[in-house]
């Protein structure tokens, strides 16, 4: 993972990881689009975030290849207009993290590093 880099560095996630979880956002829309970004290809690719009451985003069916570090932002208007993602009162315009190859299948939340199960 990149030591410059602004966003929230989170622990590996397993690739097998069924939902990701993220937030605090603030936003009116039940629905965001979520990016995860290689950063090895740059390729990027857009997902349906589901935001509840209290403002945590889930992502289903992330596909993640094992090894290779992903950049994750959410919008709820354009690629480029990232929305504020809040862990502990600090803010964060992204979420860096490592996919790797383990056992399993569980939602992972990016923000208490921990899989829930």
């Amino acid at each position: 993972m990149s030591v410059c880099s602004t966003c929230f560095q989170s622990d590996d996630v397993p690739t097998c990881t069924s939902e990701l979880q993220f937030g605090v956002i603030v936003t009116l829309d039940a629905v965001v689009d979520v990016f995860v970004k290689n950063l090895a290809t740059d390729r990027i690719d857009k997902y349906d975030g589901t935001v509840d009451a209290f403002g945590i985003v889930t992502v289903e069916a992330v596909k993640l290849v094992p090894n290779l570090t992903f950049e994750l932002w959410a919008s709820d208007s354009q690629i480029n207009e990232r929305l504020t993602i809040t862990n502990n009162l600090l803010p964060y315009k992204c979420i860096e993290f490592k996919a790797v190859k383990v056992g399993g299948n569980a939602v992972f939340d990016l923000f208490d590093l921990m899989i829930l199960e």
